[in-house]
């Protein structure tokens, strides 16, 4: 099947894995076309290096394949997030170092920054729950609308950011990160600030308007 998000999502992909969001074959990133009724997603398992475009995922929502190689073992994931969130165009789930160090911890990211309000505010934590799995999606889909966020960890596991195009659920993890990273070298000299409550509201009713 042609459609313009496989290269979207394959270069994002690259761009993610040289940038140092992921290791190996691990993350995966997807977005989709809800006109056509497809998800474009990362294959399983293949180095990101040797990816083609036409290798890229394209199954409907239902979970069928339609083209390209075997999904993503999250596809599950991405899949229930779309189906909860009708604003999300695309996902990026990373491994990046710093953000995930506090998935480890089970520990939110507290609004250090003003500028967090980019992503919602403070960074929560979705439960854990098994790779690969159903439960899993539904934890991430539900840590995300609760708390209104861009961006989330994954307990023991990884990060993961949503955005309206590719684009931005790539911006997204990337400030994710360097949230993450602030927030780590801060605690090591000291106890960081938080941001007060009202700046925040303040910084996201202006992006809104």
């Amino acid at each position: 099947m042609k459609t313009p998000l496989k290269k979207v999502v394959l270069e994002t992909a690259l761009t993610a894995y040289e940038n140092g969001l992921m290791a190996g074959t691990s993350g995966n990133f997807s977005a989709i076309d809800r006109e056509a009724g497809v998800m474009v997603i990362t294959p399983s398992s293949i180095p990101y290096r040797e990816l083609q475009e036409d290798d890229m995922s394209v199954i409907d929502l239902e979970g069928l394949l339609i083209s390209g190689m075997k999904p993503s073992s999250e596809w599950q994931m991405h899949l229930e997030i779309y189906r909860t969130s009708q604003k999300t165009g695309a996902i990026a789930h990373t491994h990046s170092p710093f953000a995930t160090a506090f998935a480890v911890l089970n520990e939110v990211i507290p609004t250090v920054l003003i500028e967090m309000a980019l992503l919602g505010g403070a960074i929560p934590v979705a439960p854990f729950a098994m790779p690969g799995s159903i439960e899993l999606g539904v934890a991430v889909a539900e840590t995300l609308n609760k708390y209104e966020v861009n961006a989330c960890l994954l307990e023991s596991h990884g990060a993961l950011a949503i955005g309206t195009t590719m684009e931005q659920a790539y911006t997204n993890a990337v400030y994710l990160e360097d949230v993450a990273k602030i927030y780590h070298y801060a605690r090591a000299v000291g106890q960081p600030k938080i941001v007060k409550e009202t700046a925040i509201n303040q910084m996201l009713a202006s992006m809104k308007g």
